[in-house]
Formats: structure tokens, sequence, C-alpha cells
């Protein structure tokens, strides 16, 4: 037999091996439940309440989808606890531990054939990724033919896109990540009067539980509340013109602000009933995004982040001016014109 592939496999075959005992399995799964049966809260529960969700709630699982590039066509399956026991990638390179355990992963399925899947590695409260584990997941990932992996946890970051950790991508595989609080905001704006409401009075119902588990302090999703002491030493350096490219404590201030930035758009976007974006396409890495905001505070001593809200008459600019320590935050408007004088005007 060749060597096995999640992409491709007929789905029979796929549940045939999942029943198959004896012989060590290529894949062993739990299959994720919205109530999973487990003794605590953990990264587990949270891996299968959120999978779980997505395979119940279709406008969920369509505004997700999009955000990872995953088909939304046919139907999803989702998984936690996933191994691949037959892969030579272990824990912490310790065979005796055995094969490395996954959180989640989710199976797109069209004809009765797997098309596309992911991989998810979640974590709870002030837990943060590990660069070997995500490392590990990656190789995983590439071995099996799965094109994503994404990470949940409570780290904020600019884009979906943009991992914090600054690890080198695998070929094949992309990477994302989400904070939980991203998560709860695409939940939160599904349940507001807007045009993305959830068709299905059921699905709205089990929205409202998943909603209500994940707001829960039990689940550990917290926002960004708090500064480090590089945002006061930058603005003290600024302040006294002592700041050089080189400080360490201008890259700690931008983390924090670019948090900050992230959190603030989220919380806008919860409020509001729609998503507020606050990205700076141009930038494809978190590390390129912050070599370029060292450049523009060395240069002008203010940070600037803009959001971008559907229908308002204007971007919302806001400011933090170090030298003056004043939060600034500007809207534009065009001042309407008499259409008597314009219509002259035109002549």
């Amino acid at each position: 037999m060749g060597k096995f592939k999640i992409i491709g496999c007929p789905l029979s075959e796929f549940d045939e091996m999942l029943k198959s005992v004896g012989d060590v399995r290529e894949v062993e799964v739990r299959e994720a439940r919205l109530i999973p049966a487990m003794k605590k809260i953990d990264e587990l529960f949270l891996a299968s309440v959120f999978l779980s969700s997505l395979t119940l709630v279709k406008e969920f699982r369509t505004i997700f989808s999009k955000e990872i590039g995953l088909s939304r066509a046919g139907s999803i399956r989702a998984y936690t606890e996933v191994s691949f026991p037959k892969l030579k990638i272990f824990n912490e390179n310790n065979m005796k531990k055995g094969p490395l355990r996954i959180d989640g992963m989710l199976l797109q399925i069209a004809n009765g054939v797997i098309k596309d899947a992911a991989l998810f590695e979640m974590k709870m409260g002030s837990n943060e990724l590990e660069e070997r584990q995500i490392v590990a997941y990656q190789n995983i990932a590439r071995e099996m033919g799965i094109k994503r992996l994404i990470t949940i946890s409570n780290q904020f970051v600019p884009s979906p896109k943009c991992c914090p950790l600054n690890i080198s991508k695998v070929k094949d595989v992309d990477l994302y990540h989400f904070s939980w609080r991203n998560i709860l905001v695409m939940g939160s704006i599904l349940l507001t009067d807007n045009d993305l409401n959830i068709c299905d009075s059921d699905q709205v119902n089990i929205m409202k539980e998943v909603m209500a588990f994940f707001r829960h302090p039990y689940a550990g999703i917290s926002t960004f509340d708090s500064i480090g002491k590089g945002w006061i030493e930058t603005v003290d350096a600024i302040r006294a013109q002592s700041l050089n490219k080189d400080n360490s404590c201008m890259v700690e201030a931008i983390h924090d602000w670019l948090e900050e930035e992230q959190d603030l758009a989220l919380k806008l976007s919860d409020s509001l009933g729609l998503m507020v974006d606050c990205n700076k396409r141009q930038y494809s890495t978190l590390q390129e995004r912050i070599e370029a905001e060292k450049k523009f505070l060395f240069q002008n001593k203010y940070l600037e982040s803009q959001f971008k809200i559907r229908n308002a008459v204007s971007p919302m600019i806001v400011q933090a001016d170090f030298a003056t320590r004043i939060i600034r935050c500007i809207i534009e408007v065009s001042v309407p014109q008499d259409r008597k004088t314009a219509a002259a005007s035109s002549l």
C-alpha cells in the first residue's frame, strides 16, 4: 500500500479505518461534541465546543471558513485528540511518549471524498503557543498533505495570517492564528441584527449557547487590558530625546500597541454588530509590521492605527503620541457644498 494521505481519501474508507482494532491505525481521533464529556474545562474542551459548533451552525462555518480559505462546498466533520501513530514525529523527540496528539481537525467532504482539511492547536487562559510544538504540527500537516494549521489562543495578532511566534513557515502548509476574542466576536456578529444573521431558529439557539459558554469566566477568554514596562520606557526615552533604533523597549511598546489595536477593533465589532477592519494589508508577517512600525515611531514619535467601519463617513484614525502623551482620534468629514455654487463652478 502507498503512503496514507487525508486529502482524497474516500470517506467510507476513513470511517472503516476509525473502526479498526488490533493493528496500529493510520489515524486516531475523538469525535468533537458540543457538550463534551470531560472532567474539566481545558483546551480539549474548548476545541470540542468550537469545532462542533462549526458543524452545527452553517453561518458560523461560513464566516470562519472564509477566513482560512476552506471551501464551503459539501459538508464538514470535526474531531479532537487527533494523532497519526505511524508518523515518526513524536512528543519532544521521545518515542517512548508516543505520537503527538493534536487538539483538533476539520475535514471538508464532497461526493463522499475528503477534499480538504485543517489541523487546530488551542491554548487556554494565559497559556501561550510553543515554537517546538507548532513546528512539529506543521511537519505533521505537510506529511499528511493537510494545507492548513490554525492556532487559537488569547494572544492577539494584527491579522489571522500573522503568527505570534517568529517561526519559519513550512512549504505547502498555511499557518493562521485567531485570538479567542476574535472567535467570540465572529459568533456575536451572527446574533446581531445585520445581513449575516443565522437563518435557522434552532441554529440561533445553538449559537447563543456557544457564545454563553465562551463568555463564561471558566472559558478563560481574555481581552488586552494592560501594558508592559517597554511602553513606559519608550515614552520616557522619547520625551528625554534619548531613543535610538536599537532600544528593545520600542519592540515591546509596539507589541502592546498592536494587541490593543486588535482588541479595540474586536470590541468595536462586537458593539456595532459588524466586523471592523484594522489590517494593514501591505505587511505579510507580524515581524514585517513590527519593523515598519519601529521605523515610523522613531521618525514621527507616535504610532497610528486605522479602523475601517462599513458605512462610516471615513476611517477612524487613532494616534498615540509618545512625545505629548496624548491619544488622538481623527475622523475626516467632507463639508457638503452648496448645490448651486457647485453647479456654477462647474460651468
